[in-house]
């Protein structure tokens, strides 16, 4: 028979799992007297092969979320929404581009997240990310085929639900690193975004309408002709559906209770932290009692411990780590300190990402460039590129140098500075001459992209503090749970931002200029939450 014993311990730590040989050491959570996982001295080396299927897999939301941009007006125009009445158009083409494409993607996305992060928790990470993959390629090619507005907006929302599982994505990102790198890899996010971002319009503005463009080829198929918006929607489900691909045969599975283990890897023994603070020790049979020090995995078992001692049995289903935790226990003050700073950050970015274009492409006259959208999109690519290059080098030295909290208050203050520079700007336009660009507003320009460069740094540093020291049954569901309220948030910044410069600019509230006080003034409350997040001394250069 098998016997236990019991070990006290003073960790009030609760934790179920197989300890081996290279099993993870997450689930025990550090006690009060272990160093913290931020400091630690050396930069360990990504794991490139792994970390690249990952963000191939993060590229897909941007590029499937992005690519109708370009042709929206015409999709609206050509489904007879507005029964040929021309000044319909805009109306339903801003509700589609707030309210549809931004604001429902978000909001479908922020109902199921939760669900997929859960799910990963139990059935593991690779095949929630597999399945979601594979569904927002159909989606997307459902989008292509919807000639009714209502069917495409349905088509729009499965892909908001089904890009839900990018809070797996990132619990997969947080698993195959460790404190030394996970910054390191968490930068990359925003560079895929951009990347996502940059292409998208491309393949949109390129391939849609393919039978007008090209009719000697594409003119001649009817497929084409009856479903002008299928080429791009099929060209961007080729990311999703390329990224499950590789997802099946090459990812690996990092939910430490789903990784295979092969019978001569497993251990000789279980440990268990029940609630009552005991180590519950399940060895193989043995005939007598035997002296010495027992070392297996990162256990020791001292010679005062017998091997035949009875134990405690426990049984209670919240002690396995194959059961997600339940959402209330994961509800304390540092993870709920960690999600508004979180939701902050993507709130006033979705706010930078809506006003950008909008402003740029306004007449003088409202406080706007009138920079056509070929300019704007220069303007955004370059930025694109300069921020994912900048968040790839930079930060790993800056986290060294400065620490993931300072960093992140950096950011905060950088989002307050980048929209306090939007009534610069038109305070500047409306005093140039209105047929030239002078170097007063590229001045002004250069320096809100570069405030909003620091502000994408927060990204990097805000995963860290959601995904350090949490316990493997927990991580799909905190980044779920997280992915959520920034779902929302984002669906909130997708409306608002505009609402309010339209409602100063008809009123002529302050100049036209109430909406962005009164963002600048929200913005500076979440600069006092940034200091609220856990001081984390910074890694000591290897």
């Amino acid at each position: 028979m098998t016997h236990q014993n019991v070990v006290p311990d003073s960790d009030s730590t609760h934790v179920l799992g197989s300890v081996g040989e290279d099993s993870r050491s997450e689930a025990l959570q550090p006690s009060a007297g272990s160093p913290p996982l931020s400091s630690q001295k050396t930069r360990n080396p990504l794991p490139k092969v792994q970390l690249a299927l990952v963000l191939l897999i993060q590229l897909a939301e941007p590029v499937v979320g992005g690519v109708i941009f370009p042709f929206v007006n015409h999709f609206v125009r050509s489904t007879g929404v507005t029964h040929g009445d021309g000044n319909k158009t805009g109306y339903f083409t801003g509700t589609w581009l707030e309210y549809s494409s931004e604001a429902c993607f978000y909001a479908t996305e922020a109902l199921c997240v939760l669900s997929w992060g859960r799910a990963s928790d139990h059935y593991g990470r690779k095949p929630v990310l597999i399945i979601g993959l594979f569904g927002l390629t159909l989606s997307t090619l459902g989008f292509g085929l919807s000639n009714r507005y209502w069917s495409a907006v349905l088509a729009r929302c499965a892909e908001g639900a089904l890009c839900g599982n990018i809070g797996v994505a990132k619990s997969t990102i947080a698993e195959m690193t460790d404190p030394s790198n996970m910054a390191q890899a968490f930068s990359m996010l925003p560079m895929m975004w951009g990347l996502g971002g940059t292409i998208a319009p491309i393949i949109g503005g390129v391939f849609s309408q393919p039978a007008e463009k090209w009719p000697a080829t594409m003119g001649q198929l009817a497929f084409f002709r009856q479903y002008p918006d299928f080429l791009p929607c099929a060209i961007a489900a080729c990311v999703p559906l390329i990224a499950a691909t590789f997802a099946v045969f090459l990812l690996k599975e990092t939910h430490p209770t789903r990784i295979p283990l092969e019978d001569s890897e497993k251990p000789p023994f279980e440990i268990v932290i029940s609630t009552s603070r005991q180590v519950v020790v399940s060895s193989p049979p043995c005939s007598e009692a035997s002296e010495g020090t027992y070392v297996r995995g990162n256990v020791e078992l001292s010679s005062s411990v017998s091997r035949t001692s009875t134990a405690t049995v426990v049984t209670s289903a919240s002690q396995d780590p194959r059961r997600p935790a339940s959402i209330r226990s994961l509800l304390d003050r540092r993870l709920l300190v960690a999600i508004a700073n979180y939701s902050f950050l993507a709130y006033y970015d979705q706010c930078i990402n809506v006003l950008v274009p909008l402003v740029y492409s306004s007449q003088r006259s409202q406080g706007g460039l009138h920079f056509s959208t070929f300019t704007i999109g220069i303007i955004l690519a370059m930025w694109n590129i300069i921020n994912g290059t900048f968040n790839i080098l930079a930060l790993p030295l800056l986290i060294r140098r400065f620490g993931v909290k300072h960093l992140f208050v950096a950011s905060a203050l950088g989002l307050t500075l980048s929209l306090a520079m939007f009534p610069v700007i038109g305070y500047v336009a409306r005093r140039s001459d209105p047929h030239a660009v002078s170097g007063d507003i590229w001045a002004v320009i250069i320096v809100q992209l570069f405030f909003w460069i620091i502000a994408s740094i927060g990204y990097g540093c805000i995963f860290v503090f959601i995904n350090e020291d949490v316990a493997d049954n927990a991580r799909g569901t905190i980044n779920g749970l997280a992915q959520m309220t920034v779902s929302l948030m984002r669906s909130l910044g997708s409306i608002v931002p505009s609402t309010l410069l339209s409602l100063s600019l008809q009123h002529n509230l302050v100049g036209g200029d109430f909406g962005y006080i009164l963002l600048c003034i929200l913005a500076i409350g979440g600069i006092f939450l940034a200091f609220q997040l856990p001081n984390k001394p910074p890694p000591t250069k290897p």
